[in-house]
């Protein structure tokens, strides 16, 4: 019995790093390391970004990896930087929740409240009026008047 958990833990565990970040030639996705999102919680841009940029030369299709990247560059101010990794994201995986609200704030701060808007609007069409990306780029909105 106790095989047959560990295989069914196994399984499932190869499962989902296929479908959190394999590409359409399925392409291994690594989990964004823990040391990076340390970073990035701690507020250390500068060097989430480096961290991050050597992560995706081996990872070139996480979409979590170009999404954080793009945080992390809006975050001090490279805007450019920021909206190109956020497209990134976006090409990888047009339904990622994060992007998409980053991208929306991102707007915001560019005086974009028409693309902002369509951003929210996509946000809610994937996960509902209710999950925290819509509340949170909706908050952003309201705030920009």
């Amino acid at each position: 019995m106790r095989i047959f958990f560990s295989l069914l833990i196994f399984f499932i565990c190869i499962n989902n790093l296929y479908a959190a970040g394999a590409s359409d030639d399925n392409e291994l996705i690594e989990p964004l390391p823990t040391e990076i999102v340390s970073l990035i919680e701690k507020a250390d841009y500068s060097s989430s970004i480096e961290k991050l940029k050597k992560f995706l030369e081996k990872n070139k299709n996480s979409a979590d990896a170009w999404n954080y990247l793009g945080y992390s560059e809006r975050k001090i101010g490279l805007y450019d930087d920021s909206m190109e990794s956020y497209k990134r994201a976006l090409k990888i995986n047009k339904k990622h929740l994060g992007a998409l609200e980053y991208q929306g704030e991102l707007f915001i701060l560019l005086g974009d409240l028409k693309n902002a808007k369509k951003n929210l609007k996509k946000i809610g069409k994937y996960c509902g009026l209710d999950c925290e990306e819509y509340l949170e780029l909706q908050e952003v909105i309201e705030n920009f008047n």
